[in-house]
């Protein structure tokens, strides 16, 4: 199973899943094996296409938890900031 952070809400897929593609907010991916998580991703938004086999995830940069830290997380922050695009979608 995998949990995926959808617009709306968290979204479990199981094999068998019905066909559909969704939006994923910014968040936690947990990949489960039985009950046990066996993995965690964090993306930062892009979309999910869900088939009865696979989940596949369409985004530009996936990065595992365990490779994250602070420091990094802060300067990508900052550098966003600074991109007029992103400032637009904030200023109001």
């Amino acid at each position: 199973m995998v949990v995926i952070p959808a617009s709306e809400s968290d979204m479990g897929v199981l094999a068998g899943h019905t066909p559909t593609i969704v939006m994923l907010r910014g968040g936690l991916i947990s990949l489960y094996e039985g009950d046990r998580v066996t993995d965690t991703l964090f993306v930062a938004g892009c979309f999910a296409d869900v088939t009865p086999e696979r989940c596949t995830v369409l985004a530009k940069e996936v990065s595992p938890v365990a490779e994250l830290n602070k420091a990094v997380g802060e300067q990508r922050l900052a550098e966003a900031e600074k991109r007029p695009d992103i400032r637009a979608r904030f200023a109001n």
